[in-house]
């Protein structure tokens, strides 16, 4: 799904100072996260599952494990990083 970025709100970025990680929804949220995961720098990492996390709390990171737990239905999805 393509994003119109220019028509988000400043708050719908995981990072908004940059405009990056669009999160305006569940779909944008968890490829957000997938993105924040391939970036070496971890406070990047942190900031991205920290917005997710503050806007969607059904979305749960488990960060010692990397594991993606949709509390909604209750399957986890295990991440890997490249």
């Amino acid at each position: 799904m393509k994003l119109d970025r220019a028509k988000l709100r400043r708050d719908e970025f995981a990072i908004p100072e940059r405009r990056a990680y669009p999160i305006p929804d569940r779909l944008h949220a968890r490829l957000a996260l997938d993105e924040a995961n391939r970036d070496p720098n971890g406070r990047t990492r942190a900031r991205v599952r920290r917005a997710v996390s503050e806007k969607f709390p059904e979305l749960a990171v488990d960060a010692a494990h990397d594991h993606l737990r949709d509390v909604t239905d209750g399957r986890e999805k295990k991440r890997t990083r490249r």
